[in-house]
């Protein structure tokens, strides 16, 4: 249950992998601790990382460590290089245009059908405590409950549609733009604006007003792009060359 802190392939990795609870899942648990690494840039773009340093940190077997590094790979996140280990991957900038093509398709649809169908009491009471949260978070300047609330609304918006697929597809569209994020620490006027649009967003979903849903939708979740040219020159070491 206790936590240790590791040197993963010469990375030192603090926020403390958990020890395996032998009563659940390993791959599960390590996945879910490694991805959070990952995503936080703990682990940054470009780190090696050891089966045998995160086995031996996590109370497990290399083969749980093995399946979990392998999950992470499907997701685009660990690449293997043949007789040099595991490395966590790059950013690339056009990863991030695709991902952000699918994000906003799947969202802009979801926001539509919202807006055709509504939303029911339940999701919308569950959506406006979201708001409430991420305003006292924003004044607070607590941009890692923030994220937490943010990744929380629009998971909100696509459970509602009761399409099952789409929150794990979007869940794993969105996981390639994550990394951009943890690059921009979140100020306190920042969050204000996305609550904000948060709140124009949903509002236009309760006035059934899709052009107006869609228009909002797609510009909240473009603002990533227009950080990306800038990214990519101040972190350039994060990035795979050649830009993209």
């Amino acid at each position: 249950m206790g936590s240790e802190t590791a040197r993963v392939g010469g990375t030192t990795f603090g926020t403390a992998l958990r020890r395996v609870r032998h009563e659940d899942e390993a791959v599960d648990q390590i996945h879910e601790t490694l991805l959070a690494a990952i995503l936080s840039l703990e682990l940054i773009p470009g780190a090696r990382v050891s089966e045998a340093d995160i086995a031996r940190a996590v109370g497990a077997s290399r083969t749980p460590v093995r399946a979990a590094l392998a999950r992470l790979g499907e997701e685009g996140l660990i690449e293997t290089r043949p007789s040099r280990g595991n490395y966590v991957t790059r950013l690339s900038a056009k990863a991030a245009r695709d991902a952000h093509f699918v994000r906003d398709a799947l969202e802009s649809a979801t926001v539509a059908q919202l807006s055709a169908i509504g939303i029911g009491e339940t999701m919308s009471e569950r959506l406006e405590a979201n708001l409430a949260a991420a305003a006292e978070a924003a004044e607070r300047g607590d941009g890692k409950v923030f994220a937490q609330l943010d990744d929380a609304f629009h998971h909100s918006l696509a459970e509602a549609t009761g399409h099952e697929r789409l929150l794990q597809v979007l869940t794993r569209e969105k996981t390639g733009l994550a990394r951009l994020r943890a690059l921009c620490p979140a100020q306190t006027a920042y969050m204000r604006e996305i609550v904000g649009e948060h709140r124009g967003i949903l509002a236009a979903i309760r006035a059934g007003d899709e052009v107006e849903a869609r228009a909002r939708l797609s510009a909240h979740i473009g603002r990533v792009l227009g950080t990306l040219a800038d990214l990519q020159v101040r972190h350039a070491e994060f990035f795979e060359e050649g830009g993209g």
